[in-house]
This record gives C-alpha cells, sequence and structure tokens, in this order.
C-alpha cells in the first residue's frame, strides 16, 4: 500500500505520456504567470548591442532624368464648324462637322503623335541607360557597418493557445511539440519525443521567462525582503509548477539551489527552470 501510494505521488504508478502541445504551452504560461506582466513598466530594461549598415558619403550623385511632355496636343481644335453667329441659331449648321477642317486636323494630329513618339522612345533609352549607370535613378551611396545599443524593456507576456490561431508558425513552440501542420486530411498529431523538443524546454523563451522571478510575483516578496522566507517560496514554487508540496529530500536539496541572501532570486530561478524541465511536469500518467 505504501508503495502505491509513492508511486501515485511520483506519477509512475501508470504508463506516462507527454502532455498534448497545448496543454503544456498554456501549463508554462500559468505556472510562470505569463499571461500577465512579470514586471512594472521600464523595471527590466535590457541593452542589446547589434551591428546596422548606414551611409558614408555619396559616391557618384546627379539629379534623377527628367520626365518629358506628358501633355497632349489639342487635336480637337476646329473639328466643328464655327459656332453660330448673331443672336439666332442654325441647327443644322451646328451638328454638321467641317469635313476639310476634320481632314488637316487628323493630319497634323498624326504628325504630332510621330513626332512626340520619337522624341519618348529616345528620352526612354536615355532613361534606361542612366539606371544602368545609376541604379534606383538616385546617387550611389558607400556605406560602413557600425556597432549600436538598443534598450528594450524585456517585459514579455504570453497568451493562451485557445486564442491562438491554428496552425502556430512552423517554428512556434506548438508546432515543435507535434501539433500538426492541417494542410491535408491525413495529418495526425506526433507524440513521439525529439532532441529538438528537448533543446527548446531547455533553451526556449518560454521556459526561461517562466523561471524568472518577476517583481510582481507573489514570490518576489518571499525572497526580495530583508526577511526571506525561503522555505515558504520554495513550497509556493512546487505547489505553483508540480500542484504539490516538496518532500524532505526534495526541500533540502532545493534549499542547496536557492540558498540565502541577495543570490535568492537567482538560486529560484533555477529551481523553477529544473521542475519546468522535470518528468513530473512534462508527463502525465
Amino acid at each position: 500500500m505504501a508503495e502505491q501510494k509513492t508511486a501515485v505521488e511520483n506519477f509512475v504508478v501508470a504508463g506516462s505520456r507527454r502532455m498534448v502541445s497545448e496543454v503544456l504551452y498554456d501549463s508554462i504560461v500559468v505556472a510562470g504567470h505569463l499571461a500577465e506582466y512579470k514586471w512594472s513598466p521600464g523595471e527590466n530594461i535590457k541593452t542589446y548591442s547589434e551591428r546596422v549598415r548606414v551611409a558614408d558619403g555619396v559616391v557618384e550623385g546627379g539629379a534623377s532624368p527628367s520626365t518629358g511632355p506628358t501633355s497632349q496636343p489639342d487635336m480637337a481644335a476646329n473639328m466643328m464648324a464655327k459656332p453660330m453667329v448673331g443672336g439666332g441659331y442654325d441647327l443644322e449648321g451646328q451638328i454638321a462637322l467641317n469635313f476639310d477642317e476634320l481632314l488637316k486636323s487628323e493630319l497634323q494630329k498624326d504628325l504630332a503623335s510621330m513626332k512626340m513618339m520619337s522624341d519618348t522612345e529616345l528620352q526612354r533609352q536615355q532613361q534606361m541607360e542612366q539606371n544602368m549607370a545609376r541604379p534606383n535613378n538616385g546617387p550611389r551611396m558607400k556605406y560602413k557597418y557600425i556597432e549600436v545599443e538598443r534598450k528594450v524593456d524585456d517585459n514579455p507576456k504570453f497568451g493562451s493557445t485557445m486564442r491562438m490561431a491554428t496552425p502556430a508558425p512552423p517554428a512556434h513552440f506548438l508546432r515543435v511539440f507535434g501539433q500538426p501542420a492541417r494542410d491535408s486530411l491525413a495529418n495526425s498529431r506526433e507524440h513521439n519525443p525529439s532532441m529538438r523538443q528537448q533543446l527548446m524546454m531547455l533553451n526556449g523563451k518560454a521556459t526561461h521567462e517562466a523561471a524568472r522571478v518577476g517583481t510582481l510575483e507573489p514570490i518576489h516578496s518571499l525572497l526580495a525582503e530583508e526577511k526571506q522566507n525561503v522555505h515558504e517560496a520554495i513550497k509556493l514554487a512546487y505547489m505553483e509548477i508540480l500542484t504539490r508540496a516538496p518532500d524532505a529530500q526534495e526541500m533540502k536539496f532545493a534549499l542547496e539551489i536557492v540558498g540565502t541572501g541577495k543570490p535568492a532570486l537567482d538560486g529560484m530561478a533555477d529551481l523553477r527552470w529544473a521542475l519546468l524541465n522535470s518528468n513530473e511536469f512534462r508527463y502525465i500518467p
């Protein structure tokens, strides 16, 4: 009876199976208090260095080529008969066309069109040559690489999988842990563990952020004050992640990791990381 009770507590009484990707992801979010911000604004500023390319002067300049004439010649002039004179009007004269003037205007229009097309073709050729010598119709620039520092408020918040679009992107946590692509009817969920999944649990963003102790978390008040309560902090960590209290051996081991004094917050982050990567958290009977 005692052995069966111990097996039940250690999650080995029955065959274990890994949690479904959505359940595992939401469990990490809830256990690590990632559904809300863990830090106050501006409290967790991180500085990153980045190598960027910037302009360092002009190699070859010049104005952009001018565009050709866009106005079209007035081909409608003199196509209609002369307007009526005086106070009266001539209905037939108004709707009649002067064919002699119309033929002359058509001939002038053809000549003007031929001339304009010739000028346009010539200008287009010149523009193409300039484009070959000067890409993007602008001055050619020379560049250099410099190191710049960027400050980011590293305070992420993770949403629930119930509000995510499915399927998730290929590199997302859910897809790595077996969510099908749903691109065909033959897709099935993959339940076999892989090395990529193990690496994502060890080094992934979700696990890393869940292990960190934010100033807005309840456990922070037990470790950041002068009178620390390490025992209660360890119990709270076990209850949040494994939903049970630690036994005597686990408490002794956890005290060695967390310790007392200033490194307590870092030690608690290490302990929470270890609990999140334990088989008891990742697998269910």
